[in-house]
């Protein structure tokens, strides 16, 4: 590892071996085989500066003994980067993603390239936002009726999007990918705000979102909004907002509507906060609840939103056990790169893989309504740690008119619930016991036939040396509904950091 102050550059390598009784996930087919993984890796991370961020990146190259011509490569990123340009005054924020995802929800599910199951793509998604803002004393100052007012004005453009590479070919040696569905996103805005009173704020705000989805429509979205915040207490603050928005996104000219809403956030204490917001909308109510509460070895944190996806396949995003814990520091570490350094040390500390995703996910191919619920909580013991995760979605198409095809042309609309649970055991100061169970069910809608999918998982790891790590793993794994099976395998995987 180079580390040059708080900038650091590290590199690894793991090889990995599966053998598995049933490599196709399938109650017909099924076939015994052993899996080779091979992965280098590189880690860039800055904690302090004008730039800060990390950025994590692994190659691996998948290699089965049965089936040598569909040896396969996958990439795995997780960047974020924040860079102060102009001090004060001008900033970028950058995200990018790659990751493997199904490409429906009730198609099989399982984790396998797509050389194997054809469910399965590899999404890459990034997104970069530009800002430029004015502080007091740089924003603006005006004079009405003998009272003077400093406003503080931001203005930002983001261009986010998102490429999946369809089954039946990926990155491997079946000619490259044979479906490519992209969606791209542009948003720009601006913001004045001033302060009004010594307790009351005001902000006026203009945005404009565009979407555009390969083989679906491309939509534009126009709000202006005006928001009134009042804090009554230093630790509460209240606000309503009013406003119109225009838009195509159900019909095919312009429409122009009426926008309204209110909410609250209370912090009584650094350890808990509640934030609650409530929209009128042109397609009915949007709202977003949040709750978390930290205690001296524990977090509980619970959402509730309902909001339409109007960026990317957002619909169908899934989450991680590093982007859970991501968000819910977010309280105790505000600044991205030293809370990603904090998140990091606590899930190694912990045993859990930070890659391991637990809630379900497929691709929209239209703007589409989503109302989801998610609970979790997490207890760190002086040996043990304890996770609990529970989801609960329920998306439809917003725009009914594009003819895209997806799992929302299919059914009206698509519910998915589920769990992950993990414990994690430090048996001695280098080695520890994880247990990870986990169940996401899709119902079937109408003749659209559903699924669900049960797995176990029980490994061990140990630290044989400061850059060295061998861990072992049986899994346990059995579907149901459209696309049954079950599966069992063992992996033993070598890691070593430079």
């Amino acid at each position: 590892m180079a580390q040059l102050g708080s900038f650091s550059v590290s590199s690894g390598f793991s090889a990995t071996q599966t053998i598995t009784d049933n490599r196709n996930l399938s109650a017909i087919d099924r076939q015994a085989d052993a899996v080779t993984i091979l992965t280098p890796s590189v880690r860039i991370n800055s904690r302090a500066g004008r730039v800060q961020g990390s950025l994590d990146y692994a190659l691996s190259g998948l290699y089965f003994a049965r089936s040598p011509s569909r040896f396969q490569l996958q990439n795995a990123l997780n960047a974020l980067v924040s860079a102060e340009v102009i001090p004060g005054y001008a900033f970028i924020d950058a995200r990018a993603s790659i990751s493997q995802q199904s490409i429906s929800a009730l198609d099989l599910q399982g984790a396998r390239p797509s050389s194997i199951n054809p469910n399965s793509t590899e999404v890459r998604t990034f997104s970069l936002s530009p800002r430029f803002q004015g502080g007091r004393g740089r924003g603006l100052s005006y004079e009405i009726g003998g009272f003077r007012f400093d406003a503080d004005f931001e203005t930002s453009l983001s261009s986010s999007g998102s490429i999946s590479s369809g089954g039946n070919g990926g990155n491997g040696g079946n000619g490259g990918s044979t479906d490519s569905r992209t969606a791209f996103s542009y948003n720009g805005g601006l913001r004045v705000s001033t302060s009004l009173a010594r307790d009351l704020s005001g902000a006026v705000e203009l945005n404009r979102n565009v979407s555009d989805f390969n083989g679906g429509r491309k939509t534009t979205q126009d709000v202006l909004r005006a928001t009134l915040n009042y804090r009554p207490q230093s630790d509460l603050r209240l606000f309503v907002s009013a406003g119109k928005e225009r838009n195509d996104v159900q019909t095919n000219d312009q429409r122009v509507s009426d926008t309204w809403g209110g909410g609250a956030d209370w912090q009584p204490t650094a350890r808990t906060r509640l934030s609650a917001k409530y929209e009128h909308r042109y397609f009915g109510t949007s709202h977003t609840v949040s709750l978390s509460h930290r205690l001296r070895r524990s977090i509980i944190s619970f959402t509730d939103s309902r909001s339409s996806t109007e960026t990317t396949v957002g619909a169908g995003q899934t989450l991680s056990i590093y982007e859970l814990y991501f968000q819910q520091f977010a309280s105790l570490e505000p600044n991205p790169a030293l809370r990603d350094v904090l998140v990091r040390n606590f899930l190694l500390a912990a045993g859990l893989n930070p890659n391991q995703r637990i809630t379900a996910g497929f691709i929209n191919r239209a703007l589409s309504l989503q109302h989801s619920q998610n609970l979790s909580y997490a207890l760190q013991g002086l040996r043990s740690n304890f996770v609990l995760s529970t989801f609960r979605t329920n998306s439809r198409r917003l725009d009914t008119i594009s003819t895209a095809q997806d799992d929302l042309s299919r059914v009206d609309a698509l519910r998915q619930h589920g769990y992950v649970v993990s414990w994690s055991y430090r048996l001695t100061p280098a080695s520890s016991l994880v247990v990870t169970a986990a169940e996401q069910i899709t119902p079937g809608r109408g003749a659209v036939a559903g699924n669900g999918l049960k797995s176990l998982n029980v490994s061990w790891g140990e630290q044989i040396s400061s850059r060295a790590s061998l861990s072992v793993t049986a899994r346990h794994a059995q579907a149901d509904g459209a696309r049954p099976y079950t599966e069992s395998a063992v992996t033993a995987s070598l890691g070593i950091r430079f």
